[in-house]
């Protein structure tokens, strides 16, 4: 198991789990559950610097993001938004960022895959709630050719769509 993207033809991977705006590629893939992401912070990050009001607001919070060169792409009321956080936290890790969002460091863009449980309890909430992540991104199982599938990765990918379905657990209310 590994963070990176890998060749997968080239390592000799039978399949990997992308979470992604997938291009087009020569690999096969296939959709295994939405992703929301929505821009949080603890309450206590509110009560101590207060809410950004707009995305321009968010030059003066504390933005947690891994530090991998994406920038945060947003869709709100005025369209598309498109900006690099900068914060005190240099990481490759998005459990990192997670760690620091949850002990109020500042704010994140995180995925209620990862976060659900803490939304639903109150620990995280969202901010600039006019805006989200784009919603082409999903979890996807990719693999080399559909022709030459193994049993049992074929078996694998159909009980992990079967687990998330069209709406994933953790966004079920």
């Amino acid at each position: 198991l590994t963070d990176e993207f890998v060749d997968i033809v080239g390592e000799g991977y039978d399949l990997a789990i992308r979470i992604a705006e997938l291009s087009d590629s020569s690999l096969v893939a296939r959709k295994l559950a939405p992703v929301q992401r929505y821009l949080v912070a603890s309450p206590r990050y509110i009560a101590e610097h207060g809410a950004p009001r707009s995305i321009a607001d968010l030059d003066n919070h504390i933005c947690l993001a891994a530090h991998n060169g994406d920038p945060w792409r947003l869709n709100g009321p005025d369209g598309s938004v498109s900006l690099r956080p900068t914060g005190p936290i240099l990481t490759n890790s998005s459990e990192v960022v997670r760690a620091a969002v949850l002990g109020g460091l500042g704010i994140a863009l995180r995925s209620t895959w990862d976060i659900g449980p803490e939304l639903a309890a109150g620990q995280l909430v969202r901010v600039l709630t006019d805006y989200a992540a784009s919603h082409n991104i999903a979890i996807y199982a990719i693999y080399p050719s559909r022709q030459f599938l193994p049993a049992k990765v074929r078996v694998f990918i159909d009980y992990l769509a079967g687990l998330y379905g069209p709406v994933a657990p953790w966004d079920r209310v």
